[in-house]
């Protein structure tokens, strides 16, 4: 049988570090290991910034400059003479024509429509992640050229791998083409060590500081003061040893480890629970309407239960009363924080827990559907 090439066209670096590189480092290595032929094309300032950890990939490396090509505007001729230099150049002797499969990261407006002009001129299917609604997250920014450039990639994927019902409402027009998939955790959980006897409940943040949730972390460790609670947030203490200052005795915060299983053993070493706190309003953060928190995923896998908090409307939140999550709350009052946190060791949530591990949350299931997903459009496709 011949070998199926996946072709990986992103920016978005395939490492084992953090956020969307981790989820396609993990489902790239898996389709390697499982016989597939993996060739990442990204361009020359990618590249760079992630050398020395991508090396194990065949690459394809499309430069950022030359003496002939026109700043990058992300639309009109400028786009459409790079591309198709791209294409001329650097692709065309290169990428094969049968049992093979275009992959993107809708994000940005660069190499997600290039992967759309690649499916054009080679007629390769395409399947596209769409994790963070671009417009949510560049919401500051002009729309026009951002939509135009998503709905190439939209138009040409055979189906694209959302993580939440809430993309549908953004881009009704292209609902038919989405399919949840959850981002895939660290597939082998780690060992804990005994924790040391303490009656305070130590509950653990790790990941990106956001400045709008500043004010929330600050609210819950206002409100539960005088709790026996401490709070460990792993994250850019730039932005939180602040709060540090004013909450020395329950607050501590240390740097993001280097890689994410350090941090998921220093996370079951250490703590009783997490916490994903959320603005009040969508307004504070527009992303969190569609964004679906991979970090819960990976708690889950780590049996630490988890509290969210986050307006009903945001994709988790949503998520959290349909499934009936019992650690979720819309407010940060101190009644709603202290229920949480009486609630940490439920056997419901537990059992929960359980459920999900075993179920849409399992690596082995979400690494099978990806694969059955690429088989059943190859064979359409061939």
């Amino acid at each position: 049988m011949p070998v199926t090439t996946v072709y990986f066209i992103s920016e978005t670096a395939p490492v084992n570090t953090h956020a969307s590189s981790v989820v396609f480092y993990r489902h790239l290595k898996k389709l390697s290991e499982d016989g597939y032929r993996v060739v990442w094309i990204t361009d020359n300032n990618s590249y760079q910034a992630a050398k020395g950890n991508v090396e194990q990939w065949e690459s394809i490396v499309l430069p950022n400059r030359q003496w002939h090509l026109p700043p990058y505007r992300g639309k009109g001729l400028a786009q459409l003479y790079r591309f198709n230099y791209y294409y001329r150049n650097y692709l065309k002797q290169h990428i094969q024509k049968d049992n093979a499969i275009l992959i993107t990261h809708i994000s940005g407006q660069f190499l997600a429509p290039f992967s759309a002009f690649v499916h054009r001129r080679t007629n390769l299917p395409l399947v596209s992640f769409f994790h963070d609604d671009i417009l949510e997250l560049n919401f500051h920014k002009n729309a026009k050229t951002l939509i135009q450039n998503t709905q190439k990639v939209l138009e040409a994927s055979s189906i694209v791998l959302t993580v939440s019902k809430a993309f549908e409402n953004n881009w009704p027009q292209y609902a038919s083409k989405f399919r949840i998939l959850y981002p895939v955790p660290h597939p082998h959980k780690v060992s804990g060590k005994p924790k040391t006897a303490s009656k305070a409940i130590t509950v653990g943040y790790s990941g990106a500081i956001y400045d709008e949730t500043l004010p929330y972390f600050k609210q819950v460790l206002q409100n539960l003061k005088g709790a026996d609670f401490k709070l460990v947030i792993i994250g850019d203490r730039k932005k939180t040893d602040f709060l540090s200052d004013l909450f020395p005795e329950s607050l501590t915060c240390i740097d993001l480890f280097d890689t994410p299983a350090e941090a998921s053993q220093f996370l079951v070493d250490n703590c009783d629970a997490m916490l994903i706190p959320y603005p009040g309003t969508i307004a504070e953060m527009p992303w969190i309407a569609t964004c679906y928190p991979s970090k819960f995923i990976q708690y889950c896998q780590l049996n630490l239960p988890t509290m969210i908090i986050a307006p009903t409307s945001s994709a988790i939140g949503e998520w959290c009363i349909t499934n009936q999550w019992g650690l979720y709350s819309d407010s940060y009052e101190s009644n709603s924080l202290h229920k949480l946190l009486n609630n940490i060791s439920s056997q419901t949530i537990i059992t929960q827990m359980a459920n999900l591990n075993a179920g849409e949350f399992k690596p082995e299931r979400i690494f099978q559907e990806l694969d059955d997903i690429l088989q059943s459009i190859l064979k359409q496709h061939n």
